[in-house]
């Protein structure tokens, strides 16, 4: 069974991972985008300029995953840090080629109008400035409470004229003034409503399945996204797909098996983005709250990735990452025979990288140090004993998927691969193991 995804699907579901970031605010992208789409068709624009709008409104936060810095982009009007995360997000989205046109509009989207680059073109900064005004929309929005107090639209417009001409182009803030006493533009942007709203958008719709190729290509996006979240997190989303597929290739696979369970590797931390800053880079011990925030990190990826793949089971294989074999994992308790060899595989590869790396409560793990350890989590029937015999057997290849480093070092041979094939597992450290 093959996925059949269009780019606008992809879209969506990249917004709704981005929207994570909020932790509690969520839905922003989606709210800026139904706004710039409400102001772009008052304005009489062309549909493939829509079309552009609308996709470059829903990512234009992707440079955002850390939720101190969302906290500051919806606290404030301007913020000089702004600018960095719009560079990330140019960055990110020129390395997808299906969404390249996107990334000069994400670039300048907090420039303000009256300081935007003379040679730029005049369409991109008019997109750009139009987000611009849609997201400080969105903050305002919230912080005057605009659908509770009737006031609150008179208090975000008074501030949207101080900036008129200035941080906002003069002929948007007008188009503002006459939109915003709809109440009807207001109650589309709550909770309940903003999906439907979105279905209804008049442009047209791409619905031509994407390749493999460009699945690869914004599986990888999301990886960069979500692996940004924290600095002990680095690559640890693109390795993890590449050592799934590397396990996946040795274990006799077939080659549609490989790629989808790449690409469930590389999406399988989404809901990570959820997480607040301070609980993923928490060196103590998680708390009772804590844990549930992280625990439910898993379950947020299975909700994103099955609106993407409908029945496929990619969302299965990349949810089930903290499961294991005797059904106490979490969050769904699956066991046994209910793990495909596909969740068990971005299991192991999951917790082999993550060893390998520091984190906030542990220094990084030797190669034949995580293998003891996998051997003996292994012992214990969490996870699938062959798939940690395989990675051990071809522990160099499965290293250089996992970090991008060879393994090769001078010195006598390893002794790890026939110990492990002798099934005696190594002794472990007292603290307990925390892969998050």
């Amino acid at each position: 069974m093959r996925y059949l995804i269009s780019l606008d699907d992809a879209v969506r579901a990249l917004a709704s991972a981005v929207d994570l970031v909020g932790t509690d605010e969520v839905h922003h992208g989606k709210r800026v985008a139904l706004m710039a789409s409400t102001f772009s068709e008052h304005l009489g624009w062309s549909s493939e300029r829509r079309v552009l709008l609308y996709r470059a409104s829903m990512l234009h936060d992707c440079g955002v995953s850390r939720s101190q810095e969302h906290h500051e982009l919806v606290a404030q009007m301007e913020w000089e840090g702004a600018e960095e995360h719009c560079i990330r997000g140019h960055d990110y989205l020129k390395s997808v080629p299906i969404l390249q046109e996107l990334a000069p509009i994400v670039r300048w989207h907090h420039h303000r109008w009256s300081e935007m680059p003379a040679d730029l073109e005049e369409s991109v900064a008019d997109m750009a400035n139009l987000i611009c005004m849609a997201d400080r929309m969105d903050a305002l929005r919230a912080h005057y409470q605009v659908t509770y107090h009737p006031d609150g639209i008179n208090r975000l417009m008074a501030a949207l004229r101080a900036e008129k001409g200035h941080l906002f182009k003069s002929d948007f803030v007008d188009l503002a003034e006459e939109v915003a006493p709809r109440e009807a533009f207001w109650f589309s942007l709550e909770p309940d409503a903003i999906e439907f709203a979105l279905d209804i958008v008049p442009m047209p719709r791409d619905r031509r399945p994407l390749s493999w190729h460009d699945m690869h290509c914004l599986g990888v996006l999301f990886a960069r996204i979500i692996d940004a979240k924290s600095e002990f997190t680095a690559d640890h989303s693109i390795r993890v797909g590449a050592l799934s597929r590397r396990l996946a290739t040795l274990l006799g696979l077939s080659l549609q098996s490989r790629e989808d369970v790449e690409l469930a590797g590389l999406l399988h931390d989404l809901g990570k983005l959820r997480i607040p800053d301070e609980v993923l880079d928490k060196k103590g011990t998680l708390d009772l709250g804590e844990k549930r925030v992280m625990t439910r990190h898993a379950f947020e990826t299975y909700m994103l990735l099955r609106r993407l793949f409908g029945d496929h089971p990619i969302a299965d294989w990349a949810a089930w990452h903290h499961e294991n074999l005797l059904g106490t994992g979490y969050p769904f308790r699956r066991k046994g025979a209910e793990l495909p060899i596909e969740a068990r595989i971005i299991a192991v590869a999951d917790v082999f990288q993550a060893l390998l790396q520091d984190r906030p409560y542990r220094c990084g793990k030797t190669p034949d140090e995580a293998v003891a350890v996998l051997a003996e989590i292994a012992a214990k029937n969490q996870i699938d004993g062959e798939i940690v015999r395989v990675l051990a057997a071809h522990l160099d290849a499965c290293v250089l998927a996992a970090t991008g480093k060879s393994n090769r070092h001078p010195g006598p041979a390893r002794k790890t691969a026939p110990f492990l094939l002798a099934g005696a597992p190594a002794p472990l450290e007292e603290r307990p193991l925390r892969t998050r």
